[in-house]
């Protein structure tokens, strides 16, 4: 029987957890930091994901015609996927990973990334 519900959640379930934590989940970039915030259903606060954007050395932008698409910020180690409800089983934390998935507009979040990455190295 433990084999049938792992077979339902490859199959189908991975992809409405998926959509669950991506509607609970909420994205910012401050002036310094990038923000990952997750939520409860109810929208009560969960946690939240700081990381500072003078330590990210790399970032990858991808997007699909429409321009919705992804921002990874760091470099992923060889065979890490990220955004496929399979997150569950590797935990929550990716290392120094972090994230901006199914964006709108992405080219534009990441032009203000950018330009906040610009702003703040020529601050020091």
């Amino acid at each position: 029987m433990l084999f049938v519900f792992a077979g339902l959640y490859f199959v189908f379930g991975r992809f409405i957890v998926n959509r669950i934590m991506k509607k609970n989940t909420y994205y910012a970039i401050t002036n310094e930091r990038i923000l990952i915030i997750n939520t409860y259903s109810n929208g009560r606060k969960k946690g939240i994901v700081t990381t500072n954007i003078a330590n990210i050395s790399t970032e990858t932008v991808s997007y699909d015609k429409n321009g919705i698409g992804t921002i990874i910020f760091g470099k992923l180690p060889y065979m890490m996927h990220l955004n496929y409800g399979m997150e569950i089983f590797e935990g929550t934390s990716h290392g120094n990973i972090k994230a901006f998935f199914d964006i709108d507009n992405v080219e534009k979040v990441f032009n203000i990334y950018k330009k906040a990455k610009y702003q703040l190295k020529e601050s020091n």
